[in-house]
């Protein structure tokens, strides 16, 4: 659906509906892109497929959609975990981060992806117990930052790790206890970044990429959310700038678009504030990173006008 779909909203607010669900559904991922981009679609189980972004059908807001298994000749047991639009021109010199649920990450050349099956093909190899988390389009060269739901987040050069290939396992990114795992992935491209965070219940804040040093790949991390019974574990982590917008969407497919700017900017250790006020059994999902739109204002009916659609109601009476 187009972008304008979505009107920004001021902070803490309730939103609209971003789609309509099944009772036993939920939103998971929202991507942006454009109509002749390439879509891999990578699931939990490490594997990839691939269509053109025109073949899904365009809808509106409430619209529910049509299920995706109709379009990708998928396994009965996967789930998409990872949707990464691809320009023709990005083939040769771009490369797949990927990243999963136990903090292991591994860099492929997206080259190797040319020629994908309609049945799939294997884009990563997991341990036991393991599950892809997302996958990063990246140039080789950049920083990466990843956060877990114990509040931590580690920031460490690409070039850390080697190009290998499809089939391999990968390396450890952050080192996570049980019960622990990925829930934010973004790339540092300058000093001016900034890392957005968000809690379950719907707290969220921003704060400068230089406050994470970079550190060797594989550590414990530092706090990047101080984690309350108030807030809830972290589950979103994105890399933002003050002329974005966030969409934030619950489980139960509530949306609510929030210019980045007017997002308090704190330190590492705090709790945040409200982004969005939550019903009773929801949680926020997930976030994506749009571009900045102008607030839509309510334009108050003119005095006269309003007088006079009361006398014609008088009149009728």
């Amino acid at each position: 659906m187009k972008v304008s779909e979505y009107h920004a909203q001021g902070r803490g607010g309730k939103g609209l509906t971003g789609m309509k669900t099944h009772d036993d559904d939920a939103v998971e991922h929202i991507i942006y892109t454009n109509t002749h981009d390439w879509l891999n679609v990578f699931t939990n189980k490490g594997r990839v497929y691939k269509l053109k972004a025109y073949n899904i059908i365009e809808g509106t807001r409430i619209s529910k959609g049509i299920p995706l298994i109709n379009m990708l000749q998928m396994q009965p047991d996967e789930v998409i975990q990872a949707i990464c639009p691809i320009k023709e021109s990005e083939l040769e010199t771009s490369c797949f981060l990927f990243i999963t649920k136990q903090g292991i990450v591994k860099r492929t050349s997206v080259d190797l992806f040319k020629n994908i099956r309609t049945t799939g093909i294997i884009a990563i190899n997991l341990n036991e117990g393991d599950e892809l988390f997302s996958v990063l389009v990246t140039n080789g060269d950049d920083e990466i930052i990843l956060g877990a739901s114990n509040g931590k987040a580690i920031r460490f050069k690409e070039s850390d790790m080697r190009n290998i290939s499809r089939t391999a396992i990968g390396v450890r990114g952050i080192k996570l206890s049980e019960g622990e795992e990925v829930v934010g992935a973004g790339i540092v491209k300058s000093e001016d970044d900034e890392v957005l965070v968000l809690s379950e219940k719907g707290f969220g804040k921003r704060s400068k990429v230089s406050e994470y040093r970079s550190q060797g790949r594989g550590g414990l991390g530092v706090k990047t959310i101080n984690i309350t019974s108030k807030n809830g574990k972290l589950v979103c982590l994105k890399i933002v700038h003050d002329d974005e917008d966030i969409i934030a969407t619950t489980n139960k497919g509530m949306v609510i678009r929030t210019h980045v700017k007017d997002i308090s900017r704190t330190g590492r250790a705090t709790q945040g504030v409200i982004i969005m006020r939550l019903n009773d059994k929801q949680t926020i999902s997930t976030i994506a990173i749009v571009p900045y739109e102008e607030e839509i204002e309510e334009v108050e009916a003119p005095a006269e006008q309003t007088e006079q659609v009361v006398s014609e109601e008088t009149v009728k009476e």
